[in-house]
């Protein structure tokens, strides 16, 4: 960089005026090598292949998915990324705990075969961060050759959970293939008894 800009020739800089130019460059690959792709089947490859960024410099703790998003893109692996999710990233928005009422929301997740993807994928959950009560469950899914299937993911809030913040990865497996779904949602309680 210019060292009026920046005090030195070199800078570490991120943002998303970086990181657009980066994944528009990789969507741009993607399309050439697989012209048949969707726009959403574009996002799926690149989202669920993406691998952890980090939110310290000795590369040990790994950014909030509020702060990377699904991470960073690894064109190589979006290149074949066994399956498709439709949607991409799961957002349940605010559940309410109220004394007595617990509540929870699901959302389908379309997993579809992008070739090499047949075959029985188990779901965890890698929670990031987990307010006390809050819960996210997801079944083992079978995905025939060329065809679809549907997960049902679902956040939950006893009626005790604490309010606040809620996010992570659903993690599909199958193997050693391992795809993520970043998840966010927030537990409120109501002041009024």
């Amino acid at each position: 960089t210019l060292p009026e800009f920046a005090g030195d020739e070199y800078a570490v800089l991120d943002g998303t005026s970086f990181s657009a130019p980066h994944v528009a460059g990789a969507a741009a690959l993607l399309v050439q090598r697989h012209p048949s792709w969707t726009s959403q089947q574009l996002k799926s490859a690149l989202m669920s292949t993406a691998g952890p960024a980090f939110g310290d410099t000795s590369l040990t703790q790994e950014a909030s998915v509020l702060v990377q998003g699904a991470g960073l893109v690894r064109v190589g692996a979006a290149d074949r990324p066994l399956i498709f999710t439709a949607p991409q990233s799961l957002s349940f928005g605010y559940l309410p705990a109220n004394a007595g009422t617990p509540s929870s929301r699901a959302v389908s997740v379309a997993v579809s075969d992008a070739g090499g993807g047949a075959g029985t994928w188990t779901a965890e959950i890698q929670a990031q961060v987990a307010s006390t009560g809050a819960t996210v469950e997801a079944a083992p899914i079978t995905v025939a050759p060329g065809g679809t299937a549907v997960i049902q993911v679902v956040a939950r809030a006893t009626a005790s959970a604490v309010a606040g913040d809620n996010f992570g990865f659903v993690v599909l497996r199958r193997g050693s293939d391992a795809r993520r779904i970043p998840y966010a949602f927030s537990v409120s309680r109501s002041s009024l008894t």
